[in-house]
């Protein structure tokens, strides 16, 4: 359970246009019985007795005027057969997304998520972030893939820099590309102390 007041949330903007102010958010997660994750955000209105307005009002609230509305969201069950799926080699990838389970394809949660950190999809994307989750070193994360200028751009996180020159390695072997380098003034640390590195790969054209 999570509890914020301040908790930001685009259903909180549905509920003030009808005139419904919260002073309480709530956020609940457990796994359903199937497996899938279900979370209910409940948003609390209260009238108060105000007693304070000198660093932001405070008040006590008065028990017979609470009332509480609440919105469901799932996911579906996660599967680690959908993991290897992403993460197999350009080869494999046609073989593997057969097998992969229809609802992780068709989990609206998923697909926001990588519309939100990649971008709008655009031609070639699935198959350059194909390419990319197959060359990865075990340790190495893709945080997100984004096309730049003729070629594209991968954002990685990983833990020695020497996991990032095996990876460049393995890049380039995994197909013609016509050039392949570190991108400069992206380098950073995590607060976990891991590097993140972004590589501009740029392959040949498919005749």
């Amino acid at each position: 359970q999570v509890g914020d007041r301040y908790m930001p949330n685009r259903w909180d903007d549905e509920e003030l246009s009808r005139g419904f102010f919260p002073r309480r958010r709530g956020l609940r997660v457990a796994p359903g019985k199937d497996g899938a994750l279900v979370a209910r955000l409940d948003l609390t209105r209260y009238d108060e007795f105000t007693i304070w307005c000198g660093d932001g009002c405070k008040g006590i609230p008065l028990p017979w005027t609470f009332e509480t509305r609440s919105s469901w969201s799932a996911a579906h069950r996660w599967s680690p057969d959908a993991l290897r799926a992403h993460a197999s080699r350009a080869g494999r990838v046609n073989a593997t997304a057969a097998a992969a389970p229809a609802n992780a394809l068709d989990d609206r949660l998923a697909r926001e998520e990588a519309a939100l950190e990649n971008g709008v999809p655009v031609a070639g994307l699935g198959e350059v972030r194909a390419r990319a989750l197959g060359a990865l070193v075990p340790g190495m994360l893709l945080k997100a893939v984004a096309p730049r200028d003729s070629g594209w751009q991968l954002s990685l996180e990983f833990d020695e820099l020497s996991q990032l020159q095996s990876y460049m390695v393995r890049l380039s072997q995994g197909g013609p590309v016509a050039e392949i380098r570190v991108a400069p003034l992206y380098r950073a640390k995590t607060p976990a102390g891991r590097w993140v590195d972004v590589v501009y790969v740029r392959y040949e054209p498919t005749r």
